[in-house]
C-alpha cells in the first residue's frame, strides 16, 4: 500500500521535470530533464529494458542515463544518448534492434551506431539519421520500408542511399524522411524513395496513414481514413497529401488509427478511432470515433504522443497526462483500467 510519502516521492520523481514522451503498442517511455528514462506498461518482450518480462502500471526508472531522446516501436524501444550512441531493448524477431541477431533483449544493449542525430521505430523496423545526414535502417522489410532497394529484412543497421536528411518517422509498414530542404520522401509497399511534399517542418506516421506539418502551420494528411484519422470530415482514403482545416499548429503525432496535434496556443486537437477513449474527449465513457478535428479540454501542453490505442501528453509544467487503453498499465496510473478522459499520471 502506498503511503502519502510514497506518492509524494513518486510525483517528484516522475512528473514535474519530464522533457519528452513516447508511446508504443502497449508501453510508454518518459525522458526526464536529468537524462534518466522511466517506463511503464507491457513488458512481455522486455521492451521496458528492466532486465525482466514483468509489466508495470506505474512509472519505473531504468538503469539508462545521459539520454537525449526516446522512441518506441510496437514492442521495442530505442534511445539516443547524448554521446550519439543508440541503445535498444525489446522484441527482435525481425532484427529491429539492429544488433546482428534476432533474439529479444530485456535489458538495454548498445548498438554499433555512433554519431546519431535522431531515431524512429515502426511496427517491426527501426530507422536512424546520423549527423552527416545519412539514413540507416534495420528490421522487417517485406514492404520495402527500409528503403534499401529490396524487400529483404535486416538484423544489422544498413545504410540507405539518402543524404542531407533532417529527421525520419516510421509508420507500421512505411517510412518517411524530411530533408534539410523541406522536402518529404516516403517508402513502403515499394522499393524506391519518392518525393511527395515540400516546405515541411515535421512528419509522423500511423498504422496506415501519415501526417505532415508545413512551415506555415498547416497540416496535410494521406493514407487510410476508415476511422476518420485524417480529420477531413469523411472516411475516404487519400492517396495524395490533402490539406486539413487546421492552422497555427506546433506539432503532429499519429496513433494507430487516430491523429493528435498540438497548436501554438497549447491546445490539443484529435480525430479518428476512439474505441478505447484514446481521443480523451469524455468524462462519461465517450468512445465515439471522430472524422473532424475536435478540440480537447487540454491546455498549456508542450508535446503530444500517440501509442497504438492510447495517448500521452506532456504539459509545460513537466506533468504527464494520458487517456485510452491502459490494460497493460501503459498510462502509468497505478492501475490497469481504460479511461476516456485525460488523467494526470500522478493519480496513483
Amino acid at each position: 500500500v502506498l503511503t502519502v510519502t510514497d506518492i509524494d516521492t513518486l510525483i517528484s520523481q516522475v512528473t514535474g521535470d519530464a522533457t519528452s514522451i513516447a508511446g508504443g503498442r502497449e508501453h510508454s517511455i518518459i525522458l526526464k530533464n536529468d537524462g534518466t528514462v522511466w517506463v511503464t506498461g507491457g513488458n512481455g518482450y522486455g521492451q521496458l529494458g528492466l532486465g525482466n518480462y514483468s509489466n508495470r502500471s506505474s512509472w519505473t526508472q531504468t538503469p539508462i542515463t545521459d539520454v537525449k531522446s526516446v522512441t518506441c516501436g510496437w514492442y521495442h524501444s530505442i534511445i539516443l544518448k547524448n554521446d550519439g550512441t543508440v541503445w535498444v531493448a525489446g522484441t527482435n524477431d525481425w532484427g529491429q534492434l539492429g544488433v546482428g541477431y534476432i533474439s529479444d533483449r530485456n535489458s538495454w544493449i548498445q548498438t554499433s551506431l555512433t554519431d546519431v542525430k535522431s531515431v524512429a521505430g515502426g511496427y517491426n523496423h527501426s530507422m536512424i539519421v546520423k549527423n552527416d545526414g545519412t539514413v540507416w535502417g534495420t528490421g522487417h522489410n517485406s514492404f520495402g520500408q527500409l528503403g534499401l532497394g529490396d524487400k529483404t529484412s535486416r538484423n544489422s543497421w544498413t545504410k540507405t542511399s539518402l543524404t542531407d536528411v533532417k529527421s525520419v518517422a516510421c509508420g507500421s509498414y512505411h517510412s518517411m524522411i524530411l530533408k534539410n530542404d523541406g522536402t518529404v520522401w516516403g517508402i513502403g509497399l515499394d522499393n524506391s524513395w519518392t518525393q511527395s511534399a515540400t516546405n515541411v517542418k515535421s512528419i509522423d506516421g500511423g498504422h496506415y496513414h501519415s501526417i505532415i506539418l508545413k512551415n506555415d502551420g498547416t497540416v496535410w494528411v494521406a493514407g487510410n481514413n476508415g476511422a476518420g484519422q485524417l480529420g477531413l470530415g469523411d472516411t475516404t482514403q487519400r492517396n495524395s497529401w490533402t490539406q486539413t482545416s487546421l492552422t497555427d499548429v506546433k506539432s503532429v503525432a499519429c496513433g494507430g488509427w487516430y491523429s493528435i496535434i498540438l497548436k501554438n496556443d497549447g491546445t490539443v486537437w484529435v480525430t479518428g478511432s476512439n474505441g478505447k477513449g484514446q481521443l480523451g474527449l469524455g468524462n462519461n465513457g465517450d468512445n465515439t470515433d471522430r472524422n473532424n478535428w475536435t478540440k480537447t479540454s487540454l491546455t498549456n501542453v508542450k508535446s503530444v504522443a500517440g501509442g497504438y490505442i492510447y495517448s500521452i501528453i506532456l504539459k509545460n509544467d513537466g506533468t504527464v497526462w494520458g487517456t485510452g487503453e491502459n490494460e497493460y498499465g501503459q498510462l502509468g496510473l497505478g492501475h490497469k483500467s481504460n479511461i476516456s478522459s485525460w488523467t494526470q499520471s500522478t493519480s496513483l
